[in-house]
């Protein structure tokens, strides 16, 4: 039974933490394709110019811009890591680093809030609800040392 629970927590963490990844990819992809900044038209006199399509994050921005958007790809990929390796170890799917890496996407998302923070908000609570949901109880621990 114990097993079981153990295995259904992995599961349910490995979901959580691929929704993270995914999220995250999404950010970047979306730097080149979703029209992020619109213009409008000019008039002058009697004449009106009409405005050029919007441009994206990576048209405006350049691609320096790509940076800032892979931090929260990269934070989720060494926390997924971190949490295999324990896995693989068999320790407790979730450690002190793993928390570190979710509470410093929280701080970035607090950091850029009127610029990026909302768009990688989603990043962050993902992450800690899977430090969350990785983290066993108080029983499960003293189980766990048991011999």
């Amino acid at each position: 039974m114990g097993t079981s629970n153990f295995n259904r927590r992995e599961r349910r963490v490995a979901i959580v933490m691929t929704l993270a990844g995914l999220w995250s990819v999404a950010l970047i992809a979306a730097s080149f394709f979703v029209r992020a900044y619109q213009s409008s038209g000019a008039t002058f006199g009697t004449y009106t110019t009409s405005p050029p399509p919007g441009a994206t994050l990576i048209q405006e921005n350049g691609d320096k811009v790509l940076i800032p958007l892979s931090v929260p790809l990269v934070i989720v990929l060494i926390v997924a890591a971190l949490m295999l390796r324990r896995q693989r170890r068999g320790q407790v799917l979730v450690g002190p680093a793993a928390w570190t890496g979710a509470v410093l996407m929280g701080i970035l998302s607090f950091l850029g809030l009127f610029t990026i923070g909302p768009f990688i908000l989603p990043v962050t609570v993902l992450l800690l609800v899977a430090c969350v949901m990785a983290t066993p109880s108080k029983a499960e621990s003293i189980r766990r040392s048991a011999p």
